[in-house]
């Protein structure tokens, strides 16, 4: 998976998280601003996990070409998403990992470009293009702040990015996954003043986002694929309530979609688990994908003991069908997911013609 939603690893011993010392023989431009301690935590918001990362920073400029370098020391993982990368936590490998922005001021684009040594080097690059900027004005300082908006065809990576050109990454939102990511310290800016900014930045957003939305009507996730190999692109969507906060929403099904060759074969409200449906976890719908030439659905929800279900499908072109293959369920205790994680695989010589229009999970 090429996209910057990644579980970063547990490291113990912090002691590396402080930033290296300067080198005097790079590049003595004013504008260059090498090794500066920066923080980032990346906020979970449904689940009220969150990661912090450590990274040493360094700023580059030459002409229109601004390089904001973010090399990882080390990083912590909240344990409730621990069991989501692995269930013997001290299994978990740590490799450096870098996140590099590249801001192009003559066309208004940035690119970050992730890579990590040994298990994965080059991990992706991402666009993204300028949408707005604006002044930010704190007590002692105006914040020259610029609003950035990811291209990609998939909602699922919707993502507004604020930056700075002084101080870089500021502020991620990812809409469809509820995700934040924001800087809590940085090595240029007083901590409560970037408080402060974060807060802004914050609030700024929220107000920019789904004034007018009718959450009936809204796409919840769709995927695009020519299932049946002939050229002609085929879709499913899943419309309905998008991320409604637990009590604050009434329950509404969600509908999926399947259009073959530009032809609607049939709707349906009982595959896609409503919002509120995940309990005090929030939305369990995951995501829906299409790879190695299956469809896969994810579901995953709970409080105290969490519960979760993926399903998988093949497509069977002859009866233009999504045949079920394979569906996992799991169960685990929030508290102590390693020794309490249960999980029951039913293969498909038990889920003889069962078809995804056939699927009923409120069941």
């Amino acid at each position: 998976m090429a996209q910057p939603f990644y579980i970063l690893v547990l490291i113990l011993g912090i002691s590396s998280c402080s930033s290296p010392e300067t080198n005097e023989n790079l590049d003595t431009n004013p504008d260059n601003e090498p090794n500066i301690s920066v923080t980032i935590q990346t906020n979970f918001l449904k689940s009220g996990a969150h990661d912090i990362t450590y990274f040493s920073f360094t700023k580059n400029v030459e002409g229109s070409f601004s390089s904001f370098i973010y090399s990882r020391d080390s990083s912590l993982t909240s344990e409730s998403i621990m069991w989501r990368t692995s269930l013997s936590p001290k299994s978990l490998e740590y490799y450096p990992f870098t996140l590099t922005a590249q801001i192009n001021s003559s066309n208004d684009t940035l690119f970050l470009n992730e890579a990590e040594q040994k298990e994965h080097g080059f991990i992706g690059q991402y666009k993204y293009i300028l949408k707005d900027s604006f002044d930010l004005k704190l007590e002692n300082d105006t914040f020259i702040i610029y609003s950035y908006s990811r291209i990609d065809e998939n909602i699922r990576w919707d993502e507004t990015l604020y930056f700075s050109n002084e101080y870089g990454l500021l502020f991620t939102h990812y809409n469809y996954f509820q995700n934040n990511k924001e800087t809590i310290q940085h090595g240029n800016i007083e901590v409560n003043q970037l408080r402060e900014l974060i807060s802004q930045l914050k609030t700024n957003h929220k107000k920019g986002l789904g004034a007018d939305a009718n959450y009936s009507d809204s796409i919840v996730d769709s995927l695009i694929y020519d299932f049946n190999s002939n050229g002609i692109p085929d879709q499913i969507t899943i419309y309905g309530d998008n991320h409604i906060p637990f009590g604050e929403g009434p329950e509404s099904a969600r509908t999926m979609v399947l259009e073959i060759d530009g032809k609607q074969l049939w709707e349906k409200d009982s595959i896609v688990l409503c919002t509120q449906c995940g309990g005090a976890y929030g939305d369990p719908f995951a995501q829906i994908l299409f790879e190695n030439d299956t469809l896969k659905m994810y579901h995953y929800g709970g409080s105290g003991w969490r519960w979760g279900f993926d399903q998988f499908f093949i497509f069977e072109k002859n009866l233009v069908k999504f045949k079920l293959v394979l569906e996992r369920k799991f169960t685990f205790h929030s508290g102590d997911p390693e020794e309490t994680y249960e999980e029951r695989m039913t293969s498909i010589d038990k889920l003889e013609g069962v078809y995804l229009s056939e699927i009923n999970n409120y069941h």
